[in-house]
């Protein structure tokens, strides 16, 4: 039996019958382990059951429940019932929602946050909850709202049987204080679940981000791995995003992001898929218990629907597939590598390599083997030398870019941009961006609109800029990172940056080199790359 969640109410002052004698001490003991739950609970769930029970056997209800209300949709979700509950009562509704419409009180609940009591024995009790009391067999009941960051998020409701004196003030009291209790974890469940949103979504296209598509890769390859099915991956770049962006804004080059997001939602909630957007026009799709050939065809449909959306946003994508023995950033390297054959042979395609071919993963290997910094001093070595010969006579910019690819590649880095700052100016203009090997994240510019930024609002490198040289490095988890720089890592999307400011005939010039989480050791880059990019320096006479 379905029960209401709105009731009819004796007024806001206490109910014509005397109230049950509540003890002190039970009070008080009950409230402190509901407390105590609240502190050490890891769920919602446990404290709600404990803050119910405890409730009911204090208040001498006959059954005590705990829902939230949907205010938008005028609706009420019941979380759970305990004690004497009605044939077709659950302790864990799955679905156990009402309407505010039948049920007024509800919402005078929400409005002036107090509680309301019935009782078959009024007889103004309104129809609505006189026919829920009766369907339920018992006598009255009591509401008490149960607020969460100023707002009224649900409520608890108890209910006693007949021959058993109605609920008043002081029942209302105590129920009070059990719902403060409820409010503190659920507010906590609220925060943490805004950190989740923020730490696995992607906040422009509301797709999963990187982070969380790498976490179930992991998890699909540890499952393959084990012989519990295998799956595939598709990787997709947009065609032409940065062209997008100079000619028509960078707002037409999000809603263009934000059109590939809905397309490949559609497209993958047919096969099951699990799409996200990896990082700037980068994004990725896992197909569990899946083959090649299923990654290709998500892929072809996928490009065939934007098409026919519009004729100026395209993909160019990769498919790969589990392999025994092959590791998942290998997967990932096979399908990036078929996006990169996709974009060469013109885009708009899929690009395919079967999951036999593990050469490309040896290669991988190979290339990132050793530890991070022997990379770096391998490529230090070799640029130096091209500073002093082929490049020796090469226009500044140049000789920066050689610095940045060949640090880019060795560090694993996603991504690198080149600014500069004339000689008495307060603004840094973008000259140059750039990509790794892995081609990872390619769409890195300071200026959002107009290839510039002001140095004003990112102190640590207008003071580098001031001095002519200078290195930084600025983790987007750092509490102490400067809020524009943050906010700069958040749009690209990835986790530090690595910066180095060397100056030539008064202008400074700024490299830096983009960290995402599959970059091993950024830190550890720095000395060189300040180095180097003094050495980049044309030599003053």
């Amino acid at each position: 039996m379905a029960r209401s969640h709105s009731r009819s109410s004796l007024g806001s002052g206490a109910p014509a019958f005397p109230s049950a004698i509540l003890d002190a001490d039970l009070d008080r003991n009950a409230v402190i382990r509901v407390a105590a739950a609240t502190a050490a609970a890891n769920t919602v769930e446990e404290v709600l059951e404990l803050a119910a029970e405890e409730a009911l056997d204090v208040l001498g209800a006959a059954s005590l429940s705990i829902s939230s209300f949907a205010t938008d949709a005028r609706e009420v979700h019941t979380l759970i019932n305990v004690g004497d509950l009605a044939p077709g009562e659950e302790r864990y509704p799955a679905d156990e929602t009402y309407s505010f419409d039948e049920f007024p009180l509800v919402e005078r609940l929400i409005r002036d946050r107090e509680p309301y009591f019935n009782t078959l024995e009024d007889p103004d009790c309104l129809p609505g909850p006189a026919r829920v009391l009766r369907e339920l067999g018992k006598n009255s009941d009591l509401g008490v709202p149960i607020e969460v960051e100023g707002e009224v998020w649900g409520e608890a409701w108890a209910a006693r049987a007949s021959g058993v004196p109605p609920f008043g003030d002081r029942e209302a009291a105590f129920l009070s204080l059990i719902a403060e209790q409820v409010s503190i974890v659920v507010k906590r469940a609220l925060e943490l679940s805004r950190v989740a949103t923020l730490a696995y979504e992607d906040d422009l296209t509301g797709l999963a981000n990187r982070r969380s598509f790498r976490r179930d890769l992991d998890e699909l390859h540890d499952r393959a791995d084990r012989g519990l099915g295998g799956f595939s991956v598709l990787l997709c770049d947009v065609d032409g995003l940065k062209r997008v962006n100079d000619v028509d804004g960078h707002e037409a080059g999000d809603q263009a992001l934000e059109l590939v997001g809905r397309t490949l939602k559609t497209a993958c909630a047919r096969v099951g898929g699990r799409p996200a957007r990896l990082a700037g026009d980068e994004f990725g799709v896992l197909l569990a218990d899946a083959d090649l050939d299923a990654a290709v065809e998500l892929g072809g449909k996928v490009i065939e629907a934007l098409g026919e959306q519009t004729g100026s946003v395209s993909l160019s994508c990769g498919a790969a597939a589990h392999h025994p023995g092959v590791p998942a950033s290998d997967i990932l390297a096979t399908a990036d590598a078929a996006v990169y054959c996709a974009k060469q042979e013109g885009g708009r395609r899929v690009s395919s390599f079967p999951a036999e071919a593990t050469a490309l993963a040896d290669r991988r290997r190979r290339t990132f083997r050793g530890r991070p910094a022997d990379r770096v001093r391998a490529a230090s070595t070799e640029l130096a030398d091209a500073l002093d010969s082929d490049l020796a006579t090469a226009p500044v910019l140049e000789r920066l870019e050689a610095v940045a690819r060949a640090l880019s590649q060795a560090g694993d880095f996603a991504s690198w941009a080149i600014s500069r700052s004339p000689s008495g100016s307060d603004r840094l203009i973008d000259l140059s961006v750039g990509e790794n090997a892995s081609r990872r994240y390619v769409s890195v510019q300071p200026g959002p609109d107009t290839g510039e930024y002001a140095l004003e609002d990112f102190p640590t490198t207008a003071a580098a800029v001031a001095a002519g040289s200078g290195l930084f490095v600025n983790e987007r988890d750092d509490p102490e990172c400067e809020p524009a720089e943050r906010e700069l890592l958040e749009r690209y999307g990835v986790r530090a940056v690595v910066g180095a400011v060397a100056s030539s005939a008064g202008d400074a010039y700024l490299l830096e080199l983009y960290a995402d989480e599959f970059t091993p050791a950024p830190g550890e880059i720095g000395t060189a790359l300040r180095l180097l990019c003094r050495a980049a320096m044309p030599v003053e006479r």
